[in-house]
């Protein structure tokens, strides 16, 4: 079990997992299983930090998007804690 307890969330199709690592500080605690064929995209996200960087139009798109990220999951957990 982890911190919240053990549970399972379903991804569906023309869905993605694991994009917070991109937007926070990330500490991975889990576990996934495909339960059918899969496409796996990897992204060096500290890589793609520095290339966002490199350019200012897309960083400031980059920070909004954050900074979106992170209310959402922030409000989610409140909701979780609750």
């Amino acid at each position: 079990p982890g911190l919240l307890g053990s549970h399972k969330v379903r991804v569906d199709v023309d869905s993605w997992c694991v994009e917070a690592v991109l937007w926070t500080p990330w500490r991975h605690i889990g576990e996934m299983k495909a339960l059918s064929e899969v496409d796996v995209v990897s992204v060096n996200s500290s890589k793609f930090r520095e290339i966002c960087e490199g350019y200012p139009k897309v960083f400031r798109l980059a920070q909004g998007y954050a900074h979106a990220f992170w209310q959402d999951a922030h409000e989610r957990e409140q909701g979780l804690l609750t």
